[in-house]
């Protein structure tokens, strides 16, 4: 199971530089193995929708107290 997708990203884009795959579509398909497939949750697309139009409102009016504690 690959934990760092971004260094295997990384190795594979190396490995087309070096010459080792012919594109990155050949690189993927040599190093990339898919245990599981996620699918899409619809209810909780929703849920999340009306989280981030909460979000959406809040910041503005938190925005400058925000980047005074940053």
């Amino acid at each position: 199971m690959i934990t760092e997708a971004g260094a295997l990203g990384a190795a594979i884009i190396a490995g087309v530089g070096a010459g080792l795959f012919e594109s990155y579509t050949q690189g993927v398909d040599a190093m990339v193995k898919l245990e599981r497939v996620f699918e899409p949750a619809p209810r909780q697309h929703e849920q999340y929708q009306a989280r981030y139009q909460h979000y959406r409102r809040l910041w503005p009016l938190m925005a400058d107290y925000l980047r005074e504690l940053g």
